[in-house]
Parts: structure tokens; C-alpha cells; sequence
């Protein structure tokens, strides 16, 4: 397991299930490491690094940065900020230059440490990355106003936009989607479609970020004291709610959906769930 230490500069490996330290990823402390993501074969890790204008390739078994990738720029800083892959070496990325700046979705291959495209449609301040299984990647904008939610599609190396919206008021500090791609979640607490044109529901828990676990259909919304449990289907009930020691700030689920490991103010909370 991985986790970022913003302040440190650096990337923490930790065992499983004892969360014991065993090896940290030096990455300069002005780097402000921020979005990660583990290859679908788990031999790559990508660090976006908001400070320091690029992507780190790690090795997960030596610990060491293997490569960079560097987003093409437009216009504004380059503050990659959240990444996610689609397939066997290929990452999409987006920065954060603030509300008023904007970037672009960016295509990498990981193999051959180049950008491949990037779409020529925007997205804007505090940005969050969501992909599907057949690599349909959604985006957000939550600090801009009025927030929004896009979908992107690749046409060939080029990601494009297909829609965008929702058409209605929206509450987007992260989301979530579906793997099949037919709805959207937020950690405002609200289900859209996925093709971002209708509402589906609403839950009561609202939140900094979310999770879904697709073993168990159940979303966790990190809160200030507390990780809530919510139906991922349905009527999005409340099933739970975890208390964890200080502020969640980023929960992630095993696969099997059995254990929540919950990045707080105070450290990290291991919080055990039945079902």
C-alpha cells in the first residue's frame, strides 16, 4: 500500500495488513506529490507531482523512479493532480493551475515515456479523474463555479469530450463511477447518469471524498470525523458510519470490500467491514 506525504515530498510504502513502513520514494520536498495510481498489473506506480510539473514512474518492487512524464502545456502552470490508467501503459492525467487557469486530459504510454494526446476541450480548477472499465474517463471541476462533470471518450490517442454537465445544481469535491460506466457519484451526495444528463439520487452523507467497491455496491464518504457507508444502489441508504480518528481525507477499500484504510489528519485508520 502507498501513501503521500504532501509536506515531506515523498511517497511512504507500506506492508499489508500491519502497515508497517517499509520503504519511502524520495521525491523533493517543493513536489507536493498528489494523485496516484497503480497499473492494472501492478508494476508501475504514477505520482503526480503538483510541484514539481511531472509524473513519477516508480518501480513498486526496487522503490525507485524508473521515468518522468511531462504534460504538454497550453497555457498556465503544469501542476499534474490526479491520474488514473486505462489500460496496460496508458495513464490519463490532469492538472490543477487554480480556479483561474485551466488544463487539458492528457494520454501517456508509460513504456514510452511520451504524451500521445491531449483533448483540446478544458478543464478548470480542483480536478478529479474517474475511468470505467472500457476506458471512459470522467472529470470534474470543484472549484470552479458552476462545478461540473465531464465525459471524455478517446478517438484514437485523443480524448473527447462526449458530454458534459449534469443539467442541474452540482456538488463535486471528487466522484466515483461505475465500471460499467452508467452512473456517476460525487462526494456531494449525488448519482448521476453516466451520460451525465439526468439525476438518479441523492444520499444524505456529503463529504471531502468518495469510494465506491463495486464487491460490495457500497460508496464511503470521508467526512470530518467519520467515513460514512452508503447503498451504491437503490435508494442510496445510509447502511454505517465508521468514526475514525481525525478529518478523512481518502479512503480505499480492499477488493473484496472487507477492510477500509482511511488516510486522516492524525495518520492512517484501518477500519474492519462486515456485510
Amino acid at each position: 500500500m502507498y501513501g503521500a506525504d504532501r509536506l515531506g515530498g515523498r511517497i511512504l510504502a507500506l506492508s499489508l495488513p500491519a502497515l508497517d513502513v517499509v520503504g519511502t520514494i524520495p521525491l523533493g520536498q517543493a513536489s507536493r506529490p498528489a494523485g496516484m495510481a497503480l497499473s492494472p498489473d501492478g508494476a508501475e506506480l504514477a505520482v503526480a507531482l503538483s510541484g514539481a510539473g511531472n509524473i513519477a514512474l516508480v518501480d513498486p518492487a526496487t522503490l525507485a523512479v524508473t521515468g518522468r512524464l511531462y504534460p504538454r502545456v497550453e497555457y498556465g502552470p503544469n501542476m499534474p493532480w490526479d491520474v488514473r490508467y486505462i489500460g496496460p501503459h496508458r495513464l490519463v492525467s490532469v492538472g490543477n493551475p487554480g480556479s483561474s487557469g485551466f488544463d487539458y486530459i492528457h494520454l501517456f504510454d508509460t513504456a514510452g515515456r511520451a504524451e500521445l494526446g491531449h483533448s483540446t476541450d478544458i478543464i478548470r480548477g480542483g480536478p478529479n479523474l474517474a475511468v470505467t472499465a472500457d476506458g471512459t474517463i470522467f472529470a470534474s471541476e470543484s472549484s470552479f463555479s458552476p462545478q461540473q462533470i465531464y465525459r471524455f471518450a478517446l478517438d484514437g490517442n485523443t480524448p473527447v469530450e462526449v458530454a458534459h454537465g449534469p443539467h442541474g445544481p452540482v456538488l463535486v469535491p471528487a466522484l466515483a463511477a461505475r465500471r460499467d460506466g452508467s452512473a456517476v457519484y460525487t462526494a456531494g451526495g449525488q448519482v448521476w447518469s453516466g451520460n451525465l444528463q439526468s439525476q438518479l439520487g441523492s444520499f444524505s452523507a456529503r463529504g471531502v471524498n468518495i469510494e465506491y467497491v463495486p464487491a460490495t455496491e457500497r460508496l464511503f464518504v470521508c467526512q470530518e470525523s467519520a467515513v460514512v457507508e452508503v447503498q451504491a444502489q437503490g435508494n442510496y441508504d445510509v447502511v454505517a458510519t465508521h468514526p475514525v480518528s481525525a478529518t478523512a481525507r481518502v479512503a480505499r477499500a480492499n477488493a473484496a470490500g472487507t477492510v477500509l484504510y482511511v488516510s486522516t489528519d492524525a495518520g492512517l485508520d484501518v477500519v474492519p467491514l462486515t456485510h
